[in-house]
């Protein structure tokens, strides 16, 4: 027995069934998320002629759109501790007695770090 699937497309501004293969479909994004709407033609000539003064004002981007924008700004990065257990276990023990606190595992606060460096020169 042979199997036959049929696909209908539905217009999603107005619900009304899309003639088979005059289905538009627009993709487009806006505040990060991207939208997709399948139209059929009457509609879809109605939402570029929506979009026509959007686009002619807006710049064109050459990247994928659904790639994350580029990083602005800068991040101050601090050196990180990659020790041993043992230094580590000198520099929480170091701090505990001077006041400090700090977890018994976890990350060790950079602060804490300088503060212990500076004092063992």
């Amino acid at each position: 027995m042979a199997r036959r699937t049929i696909v209908t497309y539905y217009d999603d501004l107005d619900g009304k069934p899309i003639d088979d293969g005059l289905a538009q479909t627009f993709e487009f994004t806006v505040d990060g998320v991207t939208y997709e709407l399948d139209l059929r033609p009457a509609n879809a000539d109605a939402f570029r002629k929506d979009l026509t003064h959007w686009i002619t004002i807006a710049q064109r981007q050459k990247r994928d759109a659904t790639r994350r924008p580029p990083v602005t700004g800068t991040r101050k990065r601090h050196k990180t501790v990659a020790g041993t257990k043992e230094q580590l276990a000198a520099i929480r023990a170091w701090a505990k007695t001077h006041g400090y606190q700090v977890s018994d595992r976890g990350r060790i606060p950079q602060r804490v770090i300088d503060q212990f460096e500076a004092a063992h020169r």
